[in-house]
């Protein structure tokens, strides 16, 4: 998942996803909201091979929002 514009991925009712979105507009910072809860988007995401490393093992997937995407790179 390359991507110029990171990628923020978020879900509702995420404190830290607002602080860091806020942080983001103040410093005009693009970026792309992507919902944890979005099945399509998940479904990319299982399809990913830096992601699978990054937060999946032979339990399943954790991931702790907000993340950020960019260039291929995930940042918690």
């Amino acid at each position: 998942m390359e991507s110029k514009t990171p990628i923020v991925i978020s879900k509702e009712d995420c404190h830290r996803c607002k602080e860091l979105k806020d942080w983001l507009k103040e410093h005009n910072v693009r970026y792309v909201e992507r919902d944890i809860n979005d099945e399509e988007f998940v479904h990319e995401l299982l399809h990913d091979d830096n992601f699978l490393k990054t937060f999946c093992d032979a339990e399943g997937c954790i991931v702790n929002t907000p993340v950020v995407i960019h260039k291929g790179k995930y940042w918690f």
